[in-house]
């Protein structure tokens, strides 16, 4: 199992400073991609597991909870893994949890970055929190 991130698949320009740790969920979800071949007869799987939001303490250590997705609902760490370890038992190579993730992550496929940059920067700038 690789832990990733579905927000490695659009840009997100309100919080530079985790872009590096996104490069390296990038990195890593392009890194299942070759043992996935290579092992596809072995009967060993390899899956990347690129979760939304989770509910652990990331958002609140990382001062964002003042932007609109530091506050919001967020998946529970038990259903991520279970997803993840489902995905992994079923051979999947990559899984992306949560309805809500699952749809955007479809959309970002065909929308522009541009705009993509635009929507996340409304959700996590700082300062966008509902009061």
């Amino acid at each position: 199992m690789v832990a990733s991130r579905c927000a490695i698949l659009r840009p997100a320009p309100a919080r530079a400073n985790t872009e590096a740790n996104k490069n390296e969920s990038a990195e890593r979800r392009l890194g299942v991609i070759s043992p996935i071949i290579a092992l596809r007869d072995s009967g060993v799987t390899v899956t990347c597991l690129m979760p939304g939001a989770t509910d652990t303490e990331f958002f609140r250590r990382a001062g964002m909870m003042d932007t609109k997705v530091g506050p919001e609902k967020k998946d529970g760490t038990d259903d991520v893994a279970k997803a993840g370890f489902d995905a992994m038992l079923r051979g999947e190579s990559d899984i992306v949890t949560g309805l809500k993730n699952k749809i955007q992550t479809t959309v970002a496929n065909v929308t522009p970055n541009e705009m993509l940059a635009r929507q996340h920067r409304k959700m996590a700038e700082p300062g966008t929190a509902r009061s």
